[in-house]
């Protein structure tokens, strides 16, 4: 095989699956977790089982009886065929992520079916880590291949688009009177009803007219104060900044050679290999990337009186605490009592007054695939670009000749909002007869409500408590774990008895450093400052695929009609999807008369975790399904009268178009 034909080669590991082991059923388990007291997803067997999520898991199972053990941190036996569909890296968390196994029959249907052992499992897992759903999948599904899109959200705090601020303190100072507009403004939207699972927003847009009509000076030292909505003004315009630096700079496929491991980096702590540029694992492809106009209000206090409030903390730190009082009711001190107390001293103090909510916006990005801290290092370019990087810099990062040093933006903001699996369901919708349900249909309705509640209530709680400087350093969690459940679950030292065998295992002990006084996002623009990128060339093949896609791209970049395209004014996708449809409540479907003409039918969609600019659940939908059928045209113009007649280049790449040419072929044929 030559050319492309040779990189289609079926995987070993694909093939090894196709024979399902006799008599057992694969289960695919959606998972929603807080990985904020956690060293990744991942099992790692070179430490403690519970110190992953994935071994916190296979311990739930192994109490549940849907698992007979677990042996050097892995389920016993080989039939098992434990996979995932997204890795997540330490104290990133997520929702709608996959993770399949093969059960017996027999086990199943003693723990109650599908529903039973979703209930079981529960049972003894911890409330940062819950089991969706449950589904049976076909025998030669592999979450890691089946799964061709992904969705990302991070957590932005509002002081991080607004230099200088590196703070909430500096946000008020540099603000006077931002942080009473702000509570205002979240009591203003909840009584409109303007919620998403119980935390208030407003878009960006009507920000201005709302603090208008709030800001009421009744004095004439108020009216000679500066104006407190220059806030406002100034988040609306980096908003914008950023969207068009997104749009132009980290759409379609290109090389993020330099967005990964950084090749000057201490590797004693780093497992993964530098991406070289002209290796096709540099190639990545970004549908879509934008920081989403709306401006979320979350809880972190509640109102005692008028004066006074009570903090508000999330799943994580509770969990710490009740693992602390385990230990402490059984003799064990380990110093991550003075660790616990160190908590209430060290969180980041709020401004003067009743504050209840902290304003956050969402950047989301959509792609195949994503390098190891891709996604953190496009967030921190981006920063550092607001915060008075040139863009040229952006430029040299994504050359494939030049190897820079981009700014990597912490972890614990960061969330898999969905992993998208369309080649599976529409292999199944093939099928005639089947009990398989897609993946899509399957997780519809219930599943992704609870999705989207856990991560508006669970993730952005613990998110709120590291902006805040309120979470313990992650090994004073993991070694309050290890203690609590030495008491707890007395199995749990068999299960890492292979621990002591490995010259390279040391036991976690509580951190005996004084804690920071700032956040991890606190620091990081701080260090902005004095960043350096470390721009150097670097020397390629003149007749390498890189380059040859660096000259194809300029070439298209100096065509006429390139140059009139570049004259009209990026688009975020949520802006655009409103504008294309005057009745947003109206999904866009084909109509009849398309159906007269022979044109085929556009399915729906089905979540796709993006957050639309839509202010009810109907509009989402209709945007969610205009920006779906758009796409789905696209790669089917022959079906389609309407579809988009914009050519896409050598970058522009779809994960249907391989779909697209096949059916083409069939009808030839």
């Amino acid at each position: 095989m030559k050319g492309s034909d040779r990189k289609r080669r079926p995987d070993h590991r694909r093939v090894s699956l196709a024979k399902a082991p006799r008599d057992h059923a694969h289960l695919g388990l959606c998972l929603v977790y807080s990985g904020a007291g956690f060293r990744g997803l991942q099992l790692q067997v070179h430490g403690p089982t519970c110190h992953t999520i994935e071994g916190v898991l296979l311990q739930a199972l192994k109490d549940a009886g849907v698992i007979a053990d677990i042996v050097r941190g892995r389920p016993e036996g080989e039939q098992h065929h434990f996979a995932r569909s997204c890795r997540t890296d330490r104290g990133v968390h997520a929702i709608r992520n996959m993770i399949s196994l093969f059960i017996p029959n027999e086990v199943v249907e003693r723990a109650g079916g599908l529903e039973g052992v979703r209930e079981k499992v529960n049972v003894h897992l911890p409330v940062t880590v819950r089991v969706a759903h449950v589904m049976l999948l076909a025998g030669n599904f592999i979450p890691r291949h089946c799964c061709n899109r992904r969705v990302y959200r991070y957590m932005l705090p509002l002081y991080a688009l607004l230099p200088p601020c590196d703070t909430w303190a500096a946000l008020e100072k540099y603000y006077p009177g931002c942080f009473a507009q702000l509570q205002a403004l979240a009591e203003f939207s909840k009584a409109a009803q303007h919620t998403l699972h119980g935390v208030p927003y407003m878009n960006v847009k009507r920000l201005t007219a709302a603090s208008t009509s709030l800001t009421r000076p009744d004095s004439a030292a108020a009216e000679a104060a500066p104006p407190a909505r220059s806030w406002v003004h100034d988040t609306e315009e980096k908003i914008k900044l950023c969207n068009r630096i997104l749009s132009s700079r980290f759409t379609l496929s290109r090389r993020y050679h330099n967005f990964s491991v950084d090749i000057d980096a201490n590797r004693s702590s780093v497992s993964a290999k530098v991406v070289q540029p002209d290796t096709d694992e540099a190639l990545r492809v970004i549908y879509r990337c934008e920081i989403l106009p709306r401006v979320f209000f979350f809880p972190c206090a509640t109102r005692v009186d008028s004066e006074t409030t009570q903090p508000l903390h999330g799943a994580s730190l509770s969990e710490y605490t009740a693992n602390l009082h385990t230990t402490a009711a059984d003799g064990e001190h380990d110093g991550s009592a003075n660790s616990a107390k160190a908590a209430a001293t060290s969180a980041v103090q709020l401004p003067a007054g009743p504050t209840t909510v902290l304003p956050f916006v969402f950047f989301q990005i959509e792609g195949g695939s994503f390098l190891l801290n891709m996604i953190r290092k496009v967030v921190g370019s981006l920063l550092a670009v607001c915060r008075g990087a040139r863009e040229s810099m952006l430029d040299d990062a994504l050359n494939p000749e030049r190897r820079v040093t981009t700014p990597l933006a912490p972890g614990p903001y960061l969330y898999l909002a969905q992993s998208t699996y369309h080649g599976y369901n529409r292999s199944l919708c093939g099928l005639q007869g089947t009990r398989l349900l897609t993946v899509q249909k399957a997780w519809a309705g219930a599943v992704d409500d609870a999705a989207e509640a856990f991560a508006f209530r669970t993730i952005a709680a613990d998110v709120v408590d590291a902006d805040l400087n309120a979470l313990p350093p992650l090994d004073d969690t993991l070694a309050a774990r290890d203690r609590a459940l030495a008491v707890r679950r007395p199995q749990t030292a068999a299960e890492d008895a292979h621990l002591s065998e490995m010259k390279e295992y040391r036991p976690v002990l509580p951190s005996r450093t004084q804690w920071p006084t700032c956040s991890e996002m606190t620091v990081f623009l701080r260090l902005l400052r004095v960043h350096n990128w470390n721009v150097r060339p670097i020397r390629l093949d003149p007749s390498c695929k890189a380059l040859k896609e660096l000259r194809n791209r300029d070439g298209r970049a100096a065509a006429p009609e390139t140059k009139q395209a570049m004259c009209t004014p990026p688009t975020s996708s949520a802006e655009g999807a409103t504008s294309a449809q005057p009745d947003a409540a109206a999904p866009v479907l084909p109509s009849a008369t398309e159906d007269e003409h022979g044109e085929a039918e556009v399915p729906d969609g089905g979540a796709d975790g993006w957050l639309y600019l839509a202010d009810s659940a109907e509009e989402a939908v209709a945007q969610r399904q205009a920006y779906f059928a758009s796409r789905w045209k696209r790669a089917r113009r022959w079906e389609f009268a309407d579809a988009d007649t914009e050519a896409g280049g050598e970058d522009d790449v779809d994960d249907d178009a391989p779909v697209a040419a096949r059916c083409q072929r069939q009808r030839r044929g």
